[in-house]
């Protein structure tokens, strides 16, 4: 039985699709996002700094970014943010995330973190990364 040589082409590209494939799913399970700081830049806007941290040895691109920021478990703001970065191999990125509050919570929200004398931000979204859906969920407590 004789292989033609389009045959072996096509497996052998086949073969390499499937590795391509499978390690970006490998390695967009091994980027991990932390919430560093949250800082209030003016009444309504604050700046979300997620760690992005890459644990594997393949550059991840994270595409974009969409969730919900919680303060003291209620809904204070949504993210979305689709400027791309490149998060190296082995290391870890700050990624600033510039949000707009509701005016209509604003007040709400900061009323009940004086009466319970702490601020618990929680981020909850998903990532692009590598072209794949990347749920995340952190905490940054301030009590």
């Amino acid at each position: 039985m004789k292989i033609k040589a389009s045959t072996v082409v096509m497996i052998g590209l086949g073969a390499a699709a499937v590795w391509y494939y499978a390690n970006l799913g490998v390695a967009a399970n091994t980027i991990n996002f932390v919430v560093g700081s949250v800082n209030f830049d003016g009444l309504t806007t604050l700046t979300v700094n997620l760690t992005a941290q890459n644990v594997s040895n393949v550059d991840l691109k994270v595409s974009s970014m969409s969730g919900t920021v919680f303060l003291n478990g209620n809904t204070f703001a949504n993210i979305s943010d689709f400027t791309p970065v490149t998060v190296a191999s082995n290391s870890q990125m700050n990624i600033p995330i510039v949000v707009k509050v509701s005016v209509l919570s604003l007040g709400a929200n900061i009323a009940n973190a004086i009466n319970s004398g702490s601020a618990d931000f929680s981020v909850q979204g998903n990532a692009n990364v590598n072209g794949m859906p990347i749920p995340f969920d952190t905490d940054l407590s301030n009590s």
